[in-house]
């Protein structure tokens, strides 16, 4: 039986049916670069007494209030001629200077420049009912299934019991295979640094919080435990950002005082506990904490007072861990004819979104309090959803919001790269306005405006520039490709690199996407050399595995990578990644089936697709061959709406 360590609190300390010691890896300061260190928060919990460091606790986030005084027009004007190269045309719309003489390409695309919630926009319905897409989801959600079964794919864990991919532990007697010649015995070799470094990553650190914490809902042993393993093994492995470690940051103070949140956090976390422990007990209580948080966030749905300003956040939250249980769960979703219920959750979110926007904007500063809850669901909501969207067939109507909620916060705030995601909230709201006008040229394919809104939007995806917590970036792409201290192995060796290069590769990923799906040049065509060559560096450089891998690494940037290239070498650095994530001693994620999907289009690419039109810049957009949309329809044919994060 395993031994585990757990505050010296009044948890129980034994389980007769799970017991999985595990322990969070320690820190190594020197992958961290402190020229970029920030001066640390003001402590908001100096009355209380706090957990000595190893206990695994989290901080909760005082919510601040981004908003400042408005600036007078001259004085906005005057701040954005002197930062033209870190601003871009939404920030100061009055003083936007037109695509051409006499056409100011703004007009013709309100929706790029949001406006401020109305009241009278914000009248609820209370007659309307608003489904809840995970209530069909029978009480049996996790099945006894044999180990060896398609259903339930094994996951593979080290000999020593170190897992160190998008989960971050150590344990010992998981069941790991005591053959040296086994395949988890070889995946020590294979892992990125694993024995070298695996106690390396910052984003282990688990700060201390008020005792008594997680004490406001009663947890038995078994519950303990799994919130245990959700602290210490699961936010561990999502970014290399703690500011905005939402998971850590957010979700799990909110689940401290909220039901819903409560059973839907716990049911997320069992369901990873199972790939390790796949006993009756733990499948009966992930079951029991799934129907909970379902019929209670059905309930909440019919209540009005959630689609009021600033009582939305524990809703979203739920649907939040709900929809990336079904993401990562990939084996039980629902048939491929069918939309999926992450999908579907992600749409009844961005309905409570919007109908809760506060209405905060850097470019009209008003007085409006957020809470830290609302940015980290806005971004990981704002992520699925835009992202499903590029792989999805076009609607103008469903992507005409643009999801105006994800420009909350000041202007640098807005290139401030986000941990959960990876990218700025700036970058992620270009994506969707770069699929926005790719909807448009289909329902107006002769319009001479959409490639002048095309072109602005390229202009300023050149020109943005990303910064995050551990780093004020560098001045262009060359000078961080440079900069980059590499291993024997070729790969960057801090936090920061990893942070700088992920943020980039999104850069070069939104401009091919943009070529492909509105320009609609062929991957061959010479336009596409440039950012297809940057994005190939960048990745090269990123490890997949060890201490900086973690699910802020870029996973849709790797999939371009692989439908973009025509070249084999170009095709391997795409292989090498999905290869090694899905063999390496790891943790569940959606990276298995998109690695299937990719494997099965570039045999469709290299045998069927007809991709090349000639003398295609002598032809209008709207009459060339519109080749991102073949291969849409035949992912949708084949397996449904993708999830590329």
């Amino acid at each position: 039986m395993l031994s585990m360590e757990l505050p010296s609190s009044k948890r129980q300390t034994s389980d007769a049916y799970w017991n999985p010691g595990f322990s969070a890896l320690e820190p190594d300061a020197a992958l961290f670069d402190h020229r970029f260190a920030l001066e640390p928060e003001e402590n908001q919990w100096q009355h209380v007494t706090l957990h000595p460091p190893t206990a695994p606790i989290i901080p909760l986030t005082a919510s601040n209030a981004l908003a400042g005084p408005s600036q007078p027009r001259s004085a906005r004007k005057r701040a954005y001629e002197e930062h033209d190269e870190y601003n871009d045309i939404d920030a100061l719309q009055p003083y936007v200077q037109p695509v051409s003489d006499d056409t100011d390409w703004a007009v013709y695309f309100p929706n790029f420049h949001p406006s401020l919630p109305a009241i009278e926009n914000r009248h609820i319905d209370t007659c309307t009912f608003i489904f809840n897409p995970f209530s069909e989801v029978s009480t049996e959600r996790h099945k006894l299934t044999n180990s060896n079964s398609a259903e339930k794919p094994p996951i593979k864990v080290l000999v020593k019991g170190a897992v160190n991919s998008y989960l971050k532990f150590q344990a010992f007697g998981f069941g790991a295979s005591r053959n040296p010649s086994s395949p988890t015995a070889k995946l020590q070799k294979i892992s990125h640094n694993m024995q070298g470094s695996v106690a390396h990553a910052q984003t282990l650190y688990v700060p201390g919080l008020p005792p008594g914490f997680g004490k406001n809902f009663k947890l038995d042993a078994t519950d303990n435990r799994l919130f245990d393993f959700y602290l210490k093994a699961m936010c561990s492995g999502r970014t290399l950002l703690h500011k905005t470690n939402g998971w850590q940051n957010d979700l799990a103070p909110m689940a401290d005082c909220d039901e819903g949140m409560h059973h839907a956090l716990l049911a997320f976390a069992a369901g990873y506990a199972l790939d390790y422990q796949p006993n009756n007990t733990l499948r009966k209580r992930a079951n029991e904490h799934y129907q909970r948080a379902v019929e209670i966030i059905s309930e909440k749905l019919q209540d009005s007072s959630i689609r009021e300003i600033g009582k939305e956040d524990t809703t979203v939250g739920a649907l939040r861990l709900l929809w990336c249980d079904d993401i990562v769960q990939w084996e039980m979703r629902r048939d491929k004819s069918r939309t999926p219920r992450w999908f579907e959750a992600a749409q009844v979110a961005k309905s409570i979104m919007a109908v809760t926007d506060p209405g905060y904007r850097y470019w009209h500063p008003t007085r409006v309090q957020q809470s830290s809850a609302r940015l980290s669901n806005a971004n990981m909501l704002g992520f699925v959803d835009i992202m499903a969207h590029c792989v999805r067939p076009l609607n103008s109507r469903e992507t005409e919001s643009c999801h105006p909620w994800l420009l909350e916060g000041s202007e640098k705030e807005c290139r401030r790269i986000y941990g959960g995601t990876g990218l700025s909230p700036k970058l992620l709201h270009m994506f969707g306005q770069i699929t926005h006008i790719c909807a448009r040229m289909v329902d107006d394919p002769h319009s001479t405006i959409l490639p002048l809104g095309a072109k602005e939007l390229e202009r300023k995806l050149n020109r943005l520039h990303q910064w995050s917590e551990i780093s004020e970036g560098h001045a262009s792409l060359e000078a961080l490709l440079q900069s980059c201290h590499l291993d024997d192995d070729g790969f960057i060796t801090t936090a920061e690199e990893a942070t700088e290069l992920g943020g980039q590769a999104w850069i070069q990923t939104a401009r091919l996407y943009q070529r492909f799906r509105f320009f609609r040049y062929p991957r061959s065509d010479s336009s596409t050399e440039e950012p297809l060559s940057l994005l190939r560096r960048i990745l090269e450089r990123l490890p997949c595995s060890g201490p900086l891998f973690t699910s802020q690494s870029p996973f849709f940037p790797v999939f371009m990578m692989g439908l973009a290239s025509t070249k084999q070498e170009d095709r391997a650095v795409a292989r090498k990644w999905f290869e090694t994530v899905t063999s390496m001693a790891g943790a569940r994620s959606n990276v298995p089936p998109i690695w299937r999907v990719l494997q099965e289009t570039w045999q469709w690419m290299d045998s069927e697709l007809i991709e090349y039109d000639e003398n295609i810049n002598d032809k209008p957009i709207g009459e060339r061959l519109p080749w991102w949309e073949l291969l849409v329809e035949r992912f949708m044919s084949r397996e449904g709406i993708l999830s590329i994060v």
